[in-house]
């Protein structure tokens, strides 16, 4: 074998020995109402939910990276 291709080869199976796992990020909370009864905004629960959203896609992001590794 060629010694360039044996070096590159090294390389490339030393980079992938070295990836690790990435954590699953924490799905936030919906809102709530509050001590007195009061329901959140509209504008509130959208947010939440948009936020929710997000961190799905990045968990199903991350499932698909920790499966390649």
């Amino acid at each position: 074998m060629n010694a360039e291709f044996i070096s590159i080869l090294y390389k490339v199976i030393a980079k992938i020995v070295k990836m690790k796992t990435q954590e699953q990020v924490p799905l936030p909370e919906m809102p709530v109402p509050d001590a007195e009864g009061n329901e959140p905004s509209d504008e509130d629960k959208s947010a939440a939910q948009k936020k929710v959203d997000e961190a799905i896609l990045t968990n199903q992001q991350i499932d698909k990276f920790n499966e390649d590794v």
